[in-house]
């Protein structure tokens, strides 16, 4: 069993008001196998930080991807804000597309270079705006990787 669910189980959850994602009793298999996620009881205030740390296997993506809304919640309840960003673990830009492209793309609206060099500013990536993908560097990828969710 997981040992954050262990040392919050019988704790008060906060109410909606209180809380921007609520996780209560969350419980996720694959097949027939064994829990990967055991009612797992989880608060997160707004504009709190979390850090999901665990070993290969703990379900970390598991909890990611079913508060991305990407996995199903078969046990338990997920209550979480209707509009949500993902960033993969892995850079997700199209390499055909310059970097400021990849940063509005599937936006509309006029300025979008304007947005997309704005958004690119506040990553540390304002220097790379005509760039191709494959020329970032990793961390410059990943960083290019938040620009859509927070152009959005």
């Amino acid at each position: 069993m997981n040992r954050i669910t262990q040392e919050v189980r019988g704790a008060r959850l906060p109410s909606r008001n209180e809380a921007a994602v609520i996780v209560q009793g969350l419980t996720r298999r694959f097949g027939g196998g064994p829990a990967v996620l055991e009612h797992l009881d989880l608060a997160i205030a707004p504009g709190e930080f979390v850090a999901l740390l665990g070993h290969s296997g703990s379900g970390k993506s598991t909890l990611l991807r079913t508060l991305a809304g990407l996995d199903p919640v078969v046990e338990g309840s997920v209550s979480r804000p209707a509009e949500v960003s993902v960033v993969f673990q892995e850079s997700r830009l199209l390499p055909w597309k310059r970097v400021w492209q990849n940063i509005v793309l599937g936006q509309a609206g006029a300025n979008g270079r304007e947005r997309a060099v704005a958004v690119l500013q506040e990553v540390g990536l304002g220097h790379r705006v005509d760039a191709w993908p494959l020329t970032l560097s990793g961390g410059g990828g990943a960083a290019g990787g938040f620009g859509p969710c927070i152009g959005s």
